[in-house]
């Protein structure tokens, strides 16, 4: 006889075999933080036939893609920036605590996966936004968000001490820094915009569209979820990249043992993370990598994974970079650290895509664009100007797995 599987998005709002025919796709959600009931549900039916002679079996399950719960864009416990300029184009900052230098930072466009309502909600509505002249599910311009304060210089100069407003922090569109919110004493309700404010074409405001408050609470912190996975999903990306990606183990500082990497379920010839991830791309033809880094022993703080130095050190122009909606072409990469963080010094324009998950600190210099995630539980130091930073709409779209969880629906068979 014969089988076949297939699979395609389920919508639960029509009736019949429409239900999970392509015609279905016209429902998969733009944004999967709103997914398609609002609540992050995204549905696919997998649909398995067999035959044999005049019998037929049919058997759906329906199975939702859930967002696991990591904040995505540029999220820390610190954030501090070096003097000179910081682009960040199309995707938003938050601080559990501090940013340092805010006028160092050029924020430009909207970001493709928080809305209004996630930054901005409404005081006792949590379906509605706290935005003067938008709805709750438009997109929220990227901007700086910070727990406590967002200081305009080094640890200096709050950006709220003289207004809940400013309309000049930014660089390149400085009115976009109306958009930014801190838990200062200073910020706090917003009467009215910023001239200079673009065109918004969500809902084609321009400066007549704006935040209420520049107020950022820990409740508001909370909507961008945990920095932390769950041990369960630490240890289903563990598995997977021992398997199919690049996972090394390190002693840490002030450990002993030996470091090891394991490359596509083969114990690797290196012990650079960098180099065997590289390698996988360039040799082993895998274009989207999982990466699975653990420190046995020292604080996070302490622990660094760092890019090798010298020519063919870092992972170039176009290993695993860029994003593209033909899964045969995209490439990306993403990296869980557990007990240590990254030193991640770029040359020759190095170029990613994917997202960085760390216990530890992220440091930053030298020339090269990310496109993605950086999700830090220690510190974020940025700390040259030849860095771009973006989060597009083929990112969104293309999710890594990583961020995503499975959970089952209905289930029917049908013998005919």
């Amino acid at each position: 006889g014969t089988y076949s599987a297939s699979i395609t998005v389920y919508d639960s709002e029509v009736t019949g075999t429409a239900q999970f025919l392509p015609a279905a796709c016209s429902s998969r959600p733009s944004r999967p933080v709103l997914g398609q009931d609002g609540a992050g549900n995204t549905w696919f039916v997998i649909t398995s036939e067999g035959r044999f002679a005049s019998a037929t079996k049919v058997i759906r399950q329906t199975v939702s893609l859930q967002p696991i719960g990591l904040p995505v864009g540029i999220y820390g416990r610190e954030i501090i920036v070096q003097s000179a300029q910081h682009d960040f184009i199309t995707v938003s900052m938050v601080s559990e605590t501090t940013i340092q230098n805010r006028s160092s930072l050029g924020f430009s466009g909207l970001d493709p996966w928080y809305v209004m309502r996630n930054v901005f909600p409404h005081p006792t509505n949590p379906i509605e936004d706290n935005v003067t002249g938008a709805n709750p599910t438009d997109p929220v311009p990227a901007a700086a968000h910070a727990a406590l304060t967002i200081f305009l210089g080094n640890a200096k100069d709050p950006e709220f001490e003289d207004d809940t407003k400013h309309c000049s922090a930014n660089q390149d569109v400085p009115a976009q820094s109306i958009w930014d919110s801190d838990g200062s004493g200073g910020s706090g309700a917003i009467t009215s915009g910023c001239t200079g404010w673009p065109g918004y074409s969500p809902v084609g405001g321009g400066a007549g569209v704006f935040p209420n408050s520049s107020k950022f609470t820990g409740d508001q912190l909370a909507t961008f979820a945990s920095p932390r996975l769950t041990e369960e999903d630490y240890q289903t990306l563990k598995d997977a990249a021992k398997t199919s990606g690049v996972y090394c183990s390190y002693p840490g500082v002030g450990g002993s043992g030996v470091s090891t990497c394991i490359q596509a379920g083969t114990i690797a010839d290196t012990t650079n993370y960098f180099t065997e991830v590289r390698e996988l791309a360039v040799t082993g033809g895998q274009n989207n990598i999982l990466g699975y880094v653990e420190y046995r022993t020292g604080d996070a703080s302490a622990n660094n994974l760092t890019r090798p130095v010298g020519a063919g050190g870092g992972l170039g122009t176009d290993i695993v970079y860029p994003c593209n909606d033909d899964p045969d072409l995209s490439k990306s990469l993403v990296t869980i650290v557990r007990g240590g963080g990254v030193n991640y010094s770029g040359a020759g324009g190095d170029k990613i895509n994917g997202a960085f998950v760390l216990d530890g600190d992220w440091e930053s210099k030298g020339d090269f664009t990310f496109n993605g995630s950086l999700i830090v539980q220690g510190k974020l130091h940025f700390q040259s100007s030849t860095q771009d930073y973006t989060l597009d709409d083929c990112w969104v779209k293309n999710s890594p797995l990583a961020f995503f969880r499975v959970a089952t629906g209905a289930w029917s068979e049908i013998d005919r």
